[in-house]
C-alpha cells in the first residue's frame, strides 16, 4: 500500500517533532556548532560538484586512525587538518577550509574564507 509524498512528510514531520521535544536537551547544538554543520556540508557540495566535472578527489593529511579532521574555525593551524587533493585535466588543485588569504594590494589586508580551492602545493604560511 503506498501513501501519497505528502502524508508521508507530514508524518515524518510529527515522528521528528515527538522526538526532539522528547530529547530536546540532548538534541541541543550551539551557534558554533550549527554553523561548522554547514560550512562541512557546503564542503560536501562544492566536493561533489568538482566530483561530478570529472575530477578525482583524494583526501591528505589524515590523522593517525586514517581520519578526515575538518577545519571549521580561522583559529586552527590548517597544517594540523585535513584536506582534498582535486585532479583534473587542468590541473591539480587542494581544497582546504579557513586558510587566511593576504591582499596583494595591501599586507595588512587578509580574510578567512570558509572554503578555498588553491593549486597544488601553494604556499600557506605559519603566520599571525
Amino acid at each position: 500500500m503506498s501513501s501519497s509524498p505528502g502524508k508521508w512528510l507530514s508524518q515524518a514531520e510529527k515522528l521528528v517533532k515527538a522526538f526532539a521535544n522528547k530529547h530536546g536537551a540532548v538534541m541541543r547544538i550551539t551557534d558554533r556548532q550549527l554553523s561548522a554543520a554547514f560550512e562541512i556540508g557546503s564542503l560536501h557540495a562544492l566536493l561533489r560538484f568538482y566530483e561530478s566535472q570529472g575530477y578525482r578527489l583524494e583526501p591528505r593529511n589524515l590523522n593517525d586512525d586514517g581520519e578526515y579532521r575538518y577545519l571549521t574555525s580561522p583559529s586552527g593551524n590548517p597544517s594540523n587538518f585535513s584536506w582534498v587533493e582535486a585532479i583534473g585535466s587542468d590541473g591539480e588543485f587542494e581544497i582546504r577550509q579557513q586558510v587566511r588569504i593576504q591582499s596583494h594590494i595591501d599586507d595588512d589586508i587578509a580574510f578567512t574564507p570558509d572554503i578555498v580551492v588553491l593549486i597544488k602545493g601553494a604556499a600557506i604560511e605559519d603566520s599571525k
